[in-house]
């Protein structure tokens, strides 16, 4: 990826596009990228919540290519159905991708779980 800048005025509409597919990723789609196997180990029954990014977390190059920084909050589950514990947290994900005309395409997603344990 070549040298990325902030989003101008002119990049609107992409930025729009990159924001709702980002939102938009769902579990299958974590675990087709690789990415969720990292949160799968977080507990015994790790459920996906939400992605969130915003414009400001959106970078883009002069290919056509973005990267993105969101928020993948999740559901932790610990124990049996008799004694079970959970609990939500969030974690960073760093979401790179390309612009193909209107289509946005993922092309990889990484989650950095280091905070869990800390």
């Amino acid at each position: 990826m070549s040298a990325l800048r902030k989003a101008t005025a002119e990049d609107a509409p992409a930025l729009a596009r990159v924001m709702a597919r980002v939102n938009q990723l769902t579990q299958s789609d974590l675990e087709e990228l690789g990415a969720w196997s990292e949160l799968c180990d977080l507990s015994t029954q790790t459920e996906l919540e939400m992605i969130d990014t915003g414009p400001d977390n959106i970078v883009f190059d002069n290919s056509g290519g973005f990267e993105a920084v969101a928020d993948v909050y999740v559901t932790l589950n610990y124990g049996s159905s008799d004694d079970d514990t959970s609990f939500s947290d969030g974690y960073l994900a760093t979401i790179r991708g390309r612009l193909d005309g209107e289509e946005v395409i993922i092309d990889t997603v990484s989650v950095d779980v280091s905070s869990f344990y800390e």
